[in-house]
C-alpha cells in the first residue's frame, strides 16, 4: 500500500493523564517531544529521536530502551522520564503512535468510487465475513464515507470507576481533540442505546478537526444537532440522558468490538447506503482495485441483462460473453 509520511501524535493512556506527546517526521528522521506534568511540578520536557525505515519505527528516548516498531496502525512502546526536583518523579509512561501513515488521496478516491457491496463480496472472497458494523441507523443515508477509525470503548458504568475515569479530560475528550482529518470515531458501547455516547458538542469539535463519520453502537444525545451539524453518524438511536448513566469512558485507540464487528485503529471504514464495512490496512490496496474492475464487468452485465439477455450465461460471463465484454472493454479505453 502506498503511505504518505505524516506528522503523528502519541497519546498517553488512562494511567498517565497528562502526558502530551508529539512529534514529526523531516527527513525520514522522526523527533518526539513529550511534556510530562504533574500536580507539584512545572512542565518538564523530554526529546526522542528516531528513524524510520520501510514501515519499522526505531525511537530512542532518554531514560528507555530503544525500541523497534514494525506493525502498521496503532503501534506501542514504554519509555521512562524522569522530572528532575524535590519531587524526584520517576514513572512508565505506555503511549500509543498514532497515523505515522495516512492513505493518499488517489486510493480514497477509488474507495469513495465503489460500492460497500462490491468490498464485502471481495473480502469474503478473501476469508474476511465478519467485516461489517451492523444493526446502525444513519443521520445522513446513503453518504459515502472513507476513514480511518479510531476507537474508543466504553465499559459499563459503575460508580467509582465513573469517578476515577469519567470525568475531567477523560478518555472520549481526549480522543475528539486528537482526531485528524478523515478520521472515523468508533465507539464500542456494548450495542446499548439507552444513554447518549456523544452529543452536538463533540460532533462540533469532529467536524473542525476534519473527521468523516461518527460511528457508535450505543444512542446520540442531542441528535437532531448532530445531524444538522453534517458529520455523519451511525448509532442505535437518540436519547436524552448522559453517556454517565450506562457508561464509562475507559480507553481509546485499540481494538474494539461495534455493531458486532471487530475494528482496530487504522482500519479503513467505507461507508454507503448499504451499511458500514471494515477493511483491514494490508488490504485495502488489492480489494479495492479488483473492486473497481468488478464494477467496470458489472456495468457490461446490467447493460445486457437490461437488453434482454437471460441471467443463465451472463451473470456470472460465460466464456462467451466474456470475450465479449473484453471487446466492450477494450472499445471503451
Amino acid at each position: 500500500m502506498k503511505k504518505l509520511l505524516l506528522n503523528f501524535i502519541f497519546v498517553g493512556l488512562a494511567n498517565a493523564a497528562g502526558i502530551n506527546d508529539t512529534g514529526n517526521i523531516t527527513g525520514g528522521v522522526v523527533t518526539l517531544t513529550s511534556t510530562q506534568r504533574t500536580s507539584t511540578a512545572t512542565a518538564t520536557a523530554l526529546t526522542a529521536s528516531g528513524t524510520i525505515t520501510a514501515n519499522a519505527l526505531t525511537v530512542n528516548a532518554t531514560g528507555g530502551a530503544s525500541t523497534t516498531i514494525t506493525s502498521l496502525g496503532i503501534m506501542t512502546f514504554s519509555w521512562v522520564e524522569t522530572l528532575a526536583g524535590p519531587w524526584a518523579l520517576v514513572m512508565t509512561t505506555p503511549v500509543i503512535l498514532l497515523s505515522i501513515f495516512q492513505h493518499s488521496r488517489e486510493l480514497k478516491d477509488k474507495l469513495r468510487s465503489v460500492a460497500t457491496a462490491t468490498l464485502s463480496q471481495l473480502l469474503r472472497k478473501r476469508g474476511y465475513n465478519n467485516v461489517s458494523i451492523d444493526g446502525l441507523t444513519a443521520t445522513h443515508p446513503g453518504t459515502k464515507v472513507v476513514g480511518r477509525a479510531r476507537t474508543l470503548r466504553y465499559i459499563a458504568n459503575r460508580e467509582d470507576l465513573f469517578e476515577s475515569h469519567g470525568g475531567g479530560y477523560n478518555a472520549q475528550k481526549r480522543l475528539f481533540d486528537s482526531l485528524k482529518t478523515d478520521d472515523i470515531v468508533v465507539i464500542e458501547a456494548r450495542g446499548d442505546g439507552r444513554s447518549g455516547t456523544l452529543g452536538d458538542v463533540l460532533a462540533l469539535r469532529a467536524r473542525h478537526l476534519g473527521a468523516a463519520a461518527l460511528v457508535t453502537d450505543g444512542g446520540i444525545r442531542d441528535l437532531a444537532a448532530v445531524t444538522e451539524i453534517g458529520v455523519p453518524a451511525y448509532h442505535s438511536g437518540g436519547h436524552p440522558a448522559v453517556l454517565g448513566r450506562l457508561h464509562v469512558p475507559w480507553d481509546a485507540d485499540l481494538t474494539v468490538t461495534c455493531g458486532g464487528c471487530a475494528v482496530q485503529p487504522g482500519d479503513v471504514i467505507v461507508g454507503d447506503g448499504d451499511g458500514l464495512i471494515v477493511i483491514p490496512p494490508k488490504l485495502v490496496e488489492e480489494v479495492v482495485n479488483d473492486a473497481i474492475a468488478q464494477e467496470l464487468e458489472e456495468v457490461f452485465i446490467a447493460e445486457i441483462v437490461d437488453s434482454g439477455e437471460a441471467v443463465k450465461d451472463t451473470f456470472p460471463l460465460n466464456a462467451v460473453w466474456r470475450e465479449k465484454f473484453n471487446a466492450w472493454k477494450a472499445a471503451r479505453s
